[in-house]
């Protein structure tokens, strides 16, 4: 199993933040969707530590495989902003965000 390395809770957050965003929900839906308290969840975001299970179901919540978020993270960490083009930059601001996600980037 491969490691995650130069990864900072902040750099998760950030992503995260983007990818709530860009599955055009809010950081409360999001909240009661994966049953994460609201204060946790922004206290989380904002450099906390998110457990594996909160992490995936926030990625299913969102429609984002949580590898890609993970990948997004570490290319943060790496300096260099070489995001995944799956998910949720492909989908942004197309009519239903979260379908397009789970179709891998085409709404068809």
């Amino acid at each position: 199993m491969e490691q995650i390395e130069n990864v900072t809770s902040r750099q998760i957050g950030d992503v995260l933040k983007s990818t709530i965003k860009h599955a055009g929900l809010t950081q409360d839906e999001v909240g009661i969707k994966a049953g994460i308290p609201r204060n946790s969840l922004n206290r989380k975001l904002n450099g906390g530590t998110f457990n594996f299970d909160e992490l995936a179901r926030i990625s299913q919540v969102t429609g984002r495989k949580l590898s890609d978020i993970i990948k997004d993270a570490e290319a943060l960490a790496d300096g260099s902003d070489r995001r995944t083009e799956s998910g949720a930059r492909r989908c942004a601001g197309k009519r239903d965000s979260q379908q397009c996600q789970q179709q891998g980037g085409e709404l068809k």
